[in-house]
């Protein structure tokens, strides 16, 4: 009898990949494609097919596929050959051996994006540098910063409780590359005051900078940045006495002559430099507060920032009352939300007048917004000179009106360029809970 010379080879593509399908855990799977080439395709257009169907960005790679394709790194069998993008976490540090990131390092200079959670100094050291590389965020890694000062067409850098990162390192960056975009969370040596002139003098090119109030309060010549267009401020907090205090929360009045001259003992101002130098350059489009305590003094100074068209101060500490008169100068204005503290409608009314190029107001505590209100609001931007392109969004809380009056015609006519959303303390806690609350 003749002895059979078929093999496994001779099957077609869909016997085997029925026979892969029924493999059974993904590293009897990746030893699959170890075989050969052919088992490999098999084994790649197979992955390939779900991504597809997922709509999957070809040139992203996250650890998710790594698990897939990580192996196949450095060969002419990896999927994925135009890498943009990656983006890894430790949790699949198994995967990001050394041999991983130099083949990243040697087969795919396109990459243009890096985010890694978790890393260290020689990862880095075996990834870097990428020629092409333009935005690096490293968050909870144990970094020095020292490889990364390798690269030179660096245009954002997003460091996150990196508590390691030293700012030597971050000055030799600056020096090597155009930073248009540095975000700093919880770094506590990144802003040494040592090293605040010179590092002011290499961020000509910066655009967006976000940090925490307490690491840049002693650096704060960011304020005569060239181009600074967009500033966040984490956990915003300037000095203010018990007494103004405990007036702005509502506890105390305010004396007879209704000032606080001559019971105010907060001192001079600290944040004084950074909004003078902010004011003077007059480019400043976007400023944002998280987490931050802001007081009356506080919104004196901010609202003489002209150029503002992003004012965002969100649900913290802010004055029982604020004035909306103040930022009645602000006419270049687009959207504004300055906590949920009480203000009168009248003012509110006036500021609606004249800040034409309002696209969303967040009013925050509504008690006393009659449903007058909202007929006047619908006249004042129906009058505008340049009609809104897309409808104006006005937020309340706790208002008079009631939901009932929104089905009113005159009201329901206004929807093509009037939003009116209005919720109860209620409705609020469960929409902060879901964060659908910030704009």
């Amino acid at each position: 009898m003749a002895i059979s010379t078929t093999t496994i080879l001779d099957l077609n593509d869909e016997c085997l990949t029925a026979i892969f399908e029924h493999l059974k855990g993904m590293r009897a799977k990746r030893n699959f494609s170890r075989t050969c080439d052919r088992f490999a395709k098999i084994y790649c257009n197979y992955y390939i097919h779900q991504f597809i169907i997922e709509e999957h960005d070809a040139y992203f790679l996250d650890s998710r596929l790594v698990t897939k394709f990580g192996h196949l790194i450095g060969t002419h069998m990896f999927p994925m050959p135009d890498l943009k993008s990656i983006k890894f976490d430790d949790t699949f540090a198994l995967f990001f051996t050394e041999r991983f990131f130099r083949a990243l390092r040697r087969d795919h200079q396109t990459i243009e994006s890096v985010e890694l959670h978790g890393f260290a100094d020689k990862d880095l050291q075996n990834l870097l540098p990428l020629p092409n590389l333009k935005r690096l965020k490293l968050n909870f890694s144990h970094v020095t910063g020292s490889y990364i000062d390798q690269m030179s067409n660096l245009e954002e850098l997003i460091i996150d409780n990196v508590h390691d990162f030293e700012s030597r390192h971050l000055i030799s960056i600056l020096k090597r590359n155009k930073l248009q975009k540095l975000v700093v969370r919880a770094c506590p040596y990144v802003f040494a005051t040592i090293d605040a002139l010179e590092m002011s003098q290499n961020l000509n090119y910066l655009q967006e900078l976000e940090a925490n109030w307490h690491e840049i309060r002693k650096w704060q010549l960011i304020g005569d940045l060239p181009c600074l267009k967009v500033l966040i401020i984490n956990k915003f907090k300037t000095l203010q006495c018990r007494r103004c205090r405990k007036i702005e929360r509502g506890d105390a009045m305010l004396p007879v002559s209704g000032t606080y001259y001559g019971i105010c003992e907060c001192g001079l101002y600290e944040a004084r430099e950074l909004f003078k130098g902010l004011r003077k350059n007059h480019i400043l489009e976007k400023l944002i507060f998280l987490g931050s305590r802001i007081t009356t003094r506080d919104l004196t100074f901010i609202s003489k920032l002209t150029s503002l068209k992003t004012l965002y101060m969100g649900v913290d500490n802010v004055p029982l009352y604020v004035s909306v008169a103040m930022f009645n100068r602000l006419k270049e204005l687009e959207e504004i939300d300055i906590g949920y503290s009480w203000k009168l409608p009248i003012e509110a009314l006036d500021f609606l007048m004249k800040c034409q190029k309002l696209k969303y107001v967040n009013f925050g505590n509504s008690q006393g917004f009659p449903e007058q209100f909202i007929l006047e609001a619908i006249e004042v931007i129906k009058r505008r000179e340049v009609p809104p392109v897309k409808p104006v969004r006005l937020h309340f809380m706790n208002p008079d009106f009631s939901r009932e009056f929104l089905e009113d015609e005159r009201v329901i006519a206004a929807k093509p360029f009037l939003q009116i959303e209005h919720f109860q303390t209620v409705e609020l806690a469960k929409r902060l809970y879901n964060y659908i609350y910030y704009f």
